[in-house]
């Protein structure tokens, strides 16, 4: 029995197993929805889908692939993709399923579990003189631990479509450019993905499985784990990928992009990918200890609210409910529906109503599921049955702001304060080395709008001396006695308003009436018309502003009213990619790295360790427009340490 056959016979409802509800139901519908089955490895050509089957190759084929057959068809240049169980390396279900290469014309789908076929790849692979993958890491980190291509050869050969697509944004694909998306607006007519995607989610509705996977998705559920790679639908959606992106990356497809702007991103994203493939090691023992201690909380927190006769504090329908009941206004999101956010529960908390105790227990029961689910929990699975070594895969190109994004876990949104950040470790003789951009999209804002105001209170001002943008807009809105409560109660405000955000957002973000929300934007905007007046100039001009790095960034003509914060946020960016470029020739340039936001992660030995923080935040030093940009060092640690 194959590992593939085992995990399905002991898991997926398509058996009858009995953690799986409706099991033989769902086996009729899944059975319906499979067939036919063909052997691996298998022949796909670009045909329209209603003629796109799959060709199984006989063994008398497949032993010639790699000598003048398809393969040899795909040189110099091999695309390259990859389906997974959808679970990152070191979850204790992570599986390589198949492996697709080709180019434009046709792809060869290949059973990762199959000795001769990986020799096939691994040659084609090596012979190959350029790969072509879309949203690379995804696609690399497996191949190369599988032991088919070498990390650093992986990346010198890689040519990354998705990096063309999200740097030019043809046909106004839009925020978040997916293969499929892209090849329904460029490719139009010719484009195979998108319906071959509508058939793997007929497939995935039929299992009753998701397609968006965490750690913690249970594998019965899992629809990479669980569906056969031999399905006809399972390798069309495989080869279909290979196919349009191949014929994406074909020239004067997509528009051009300067060879420096795409050599950089690239370089980024071999930087990134390391974590991807190492991980860094988790501490078990502190794992358990704060899940055992935030389920407590959670509990607590949950018998409190049932004290108010609301016995689901995790259902915003039933919060929503008991709040207008007890007659609490509630603000509106954009869609105008009641809004019950933190911000929103925050106010209540702070409140003299009645019901004020229950705010404060919704927010704590809130805070501590949170943790759990989001972190504690799928930690204490890696190190329980996986590897305990914690692998996210980093996209260096995410939204139209260009910042990167963490997913499978996502290590950005890790609290900065209250130790889970500490789960986290260096291995055994090293430790972890980080810094800061201090105050950085401020400090964008100062350099590119010139706001005298705004540079002074950046470059000179302090929280301790109360003239920071913070303090002055405080003391602005609440008078010259404005309190510490005060600042962090505008604070969001502030970064609201650069951001676009209306009164009405700006006052849930803030927790407060719209009343302040907008005496924090008359309070800046009379502190800081040079910005205003650069903003507004913005919003009148082009949907395209080129950065200092010589890169075109894209607007959304929808949203001008977001453009200054689109701006700021991507030059940012640009900064803290300088950074690691710079890091990239030190001798740690190899060291696994963790962008955090405006912060940088690095594991180092710890011989190194005071060394490569001085050399870290040189890195990170520099200017622009005459600005100083500055990086603040935390100490080296074994541990990663929470925010000071």
């Amino acid at each position: 029995m194959t590992k593939q056959t085992a995990t399905l016979s002991g898991q997926c409802g398509l058996f009858g197993t009995a953690d799986v509800p409706d099991a033989p139901t769902r086996k009729h519908r899944v059975l319906s929805a499979i067939e036919p089955t063909y052997e691996l490895p298998a022949l796909v050509y670009r045909y329209d889908l209603n003629s796109m089957f799959p060709r199984a190759l006989p063994p008398s084929e497949v032993s010639h692939l790699s000598a003048d057959g398809a393969v040899e068809a795909c040189q110099p240049v091999l695309t390259i993709d990859v389906e997974t169980s959808g679970y990152p390396l070191g979850h204790p279900d992570y599986m390589l399923k198949t492996i697709q290469i080709g180019n434009a014309h046709r792809a060869l789908v290949f059973d990762a579990e199959c000795a001769d076929c990986l020799d096939i790849v691994r040659e084609a692979i090596q012979r190959a003189q350029y790969l072509v993958a879309y949203s690379a890491t995804a696609d690399l980190v497996p191949l190369v631990h599988a032991g088919l291509i070498s990390y650093d050869d992986a990346w010198g050969k890689m040519y990354d479509v998705m990096l063309a697509t999200k740097l030019t944004d043809p046909n106004a694909v839009g925020t978040d450019v997916g293969l499929k998306q892209t090849a329904a607006q460029v490719l139009g007519a010719r484009a195979v993905s998108p319906q071959a995607l509508d058939g793997r989610k007929a497939l995935f509705a039929a299992g009753g499985w998701l397609t968006n996977v965490d750690l913690d998705t249970p594998p019965a559920r899992n629809g990479w784990l669980q569906a056969n790679p031999r399905w006809q639908r399972m390798i069309t959606y495989a080869a279909a990928d290979v196919l349009d992106t191949a014929a994406l990356a074909e020239p004067g497809v997509l528009p051009r992009v300067p060879r420096a702007v795409i050599d950089r991103e690239r370089a980024l994203q071999h930087m990134v990918a390391r974590i991807s493939h190492d991980g860094l090691p988790l501490a078990p023992e502190r794992v358990a200890a704060l899940l055992g201690e935030h389920a407590r909380c959670a509990e607590t927190a949950a018998a409190d609210c049932a004290t108010y006769g609301l016995s689901e504090p995790g259902s915003g329908k039933a919060v929503t409910a008991m709040l207008e009941s007890a007659c609490i206004a509630l603000p509106t999101t954009d869609a105008g529906n009641p809004s019950v956010t933190a911000a929103v529960l925050t106010e209540l908390a702070n409140s003299s109503h009645d019901l004020a105790p229950l705010g404060a227990a919704l927010l704590s029961y809130r805070q501590h599921t949170t943790l759990v689910s989001t972190f504690l929990r799928p930690y204490e699975l890696i190190c329980r049955e996986g590897d305990g070594r914690v692998r996210p895969t980093i996209y260096t190109l995410t939204a139209r702001t260009g910042r990167t994004s963490c997913v499978r876990p996502n290590l950005q949104n890790v609290p900065r304060l209250g130790g889970i950040r500490g789960c986290i470790t260096a291995d055994p003789g090293c430790l972890l080395v980080s810094a800061d951009l201090a105050s950085i999209e401020l400090r964008v804002a100062a350099a590119l709008s010139g706001d005298s105001v705004l540079t002074h209170a950046v470059v000179h001002g302090s929280s301790a001396n109360r003239d920071d943008i913070h303090w002055l807009v405080a003391k602005q809105v609440f008078g010259p006695n404005a309190t510490k409560t005060h600042r962090y109660t505008v604070k969001p405000g502030v970064y609201g308003y650069l951001y676009g955000g209306g009164v009405d957002k700006l006052a849930i973000e803030m927790g407060c009436s719209t009343a302040i929300a907008q005496a924090v934007v008359d309070g800046l905007t009379d502190l800081t018309p040079q910005y205003v007046s650069w903003a507004n100039r913005l919003k009148r001009g082009r949907n395209r502003y080129m950065l200092y790095t010589g890169m075109v960034l894209q607007l959304p003509v929808a949203f001008p009213h977001k453009w200054p914060n689109y701006v700021i946020q991507r030059t940012a960016r640009e900064l803290l990619v300088d950074a690691m470029l710079r890091w990239r020739q030190t001798p740690w340039g190899k060291a696994i790295i963790l962008p955090i936001h405006d912060e940088l992660v690095v594991m180092v030995p710890e011989a190194d360790a005071v060394a490569a923080t001085e050399a870290l935040v040189q890195c990170m030093t520099g200017e622009i427009s005459g600005l100083p940009v500055i990086a603040s060092p935390n100490e080296p640690s074994f541990e990663w340490q929470d925010a000071a």
